[in-house]
Parts: C-alpha cells; sequence; structure tokens
C-alpha cells in the first residue's frame, strides 16, 4: 500500500512552539523565500555557443574588472568559456579598447 503524499503549505507547518504574533512573520517568510527560489529556478538559463561550456566563477567577474577608458561602461559577467567581464557602451562592446585611456 502506498503512503498518501503529503501536500506542505504554509498553513500545515509545524509552527506550534513559535508565539501567535511571530506564526504571521514566520509564514510570510516562508512564502518570501520560497518565492525568491522559484524566481531563480525558472530563470531562463545561459546557453553558451558551441565549443564554451558554461562554467562556475568563484566570484562574478565584473566584482574586481574595471575599464578605464569607458568608465561609465556596464559590465556583464559572461560565464562562457572562463569567467569574462565583458563591457558595454550603448549595447556595443568595449571589451578591447577598455585598457587603452582615450
Amino acid at each position: 500500500m502506498q503512503r498518501p503524499y503529503r501536500r506542505y503549505t504554509v498553513d500545515t507547518l509545524d509552527i506550534d512552539f513559535l508565539p501567535t504574533k511571530k506564526k504571521a512573520m514566520f509564514r510570510s517568510v516562508v512564502v518570501v523565500a520560497f518565492l525568491l527560489c522559484l524566481a531563480q529556478t525558472m530563470a531562463k538559463p545561459k546557453v553558451c555557443p558551441e565549443g564554451k561550456p558554461l562554467v562556475q566563477c568563484f566570484v562574478a567577474p565584473c566584482q574586481y574588472a574595471s575599464c578605464p577608458a569607458y568608465p561609465n561602461a556596464e559590465c556583464v559577467n559572461d560565464y562562457c568559456g572562463g569567467c569574462f567581464a565583458r563591457f558595454y557602451v550603448n549595447r556595443k562592446e568595449v571589451t578591447k579598447n577598455c585598457a587603452s585611456i582615450i
């Protein structure tokens, strides 16, 4: 005989140990955490070109990268084939010119 599937919801959480006032706050935190997790799970996965595998980096490449030639350039993390920081100005990539100051 199969065990019946128990569906857990915010209302079925065993939180009787909490004072009444804190139960509502706890439920809210659980709902927000669930929604954040769901949003990350449903995010469109990054697709890399063939021959460039998607890699995981210890830190985001843009965290320590800079573009002296274009200080206002937008930095975009690129995880295809390595950990790269790509810089853009008005949607045009300027990464190759970052080292040379204009």
